[in-house]
């Protein structure tokens, strides 16, 4: 429910830039290797320490390829 609420206070609408904004408040700004194509890809291979900001970009790929 964090991110929903963060989301409806932002806009009301998802976005990768809203993703990472949020995982890097909650994080502290604090990162971990994260070597999945889509992180690699958009960062060289990172995320914030919460949660993940790849998310959603994973879910709609796996329904893209069903």
């Amino acid at each position: 429910a964090g991110y929903l609420d963060y989301v409806a206070a932002h806009g009301g609408i998802h976005t990768q830039e809203l993703a990472e904004s949020f995982a890097k408040e909650q994080s502290g700004g604090k990162t971990k290797t994260y070597m999945n194509p889509v992180a690699i890809k958009a960062n060289g291979g990172w995320r914030y320490d919460y949660g993940n900001m790849f998310y959603v970009t994973l879910v709609h790929n796996a329904v893209d390829s069903l």
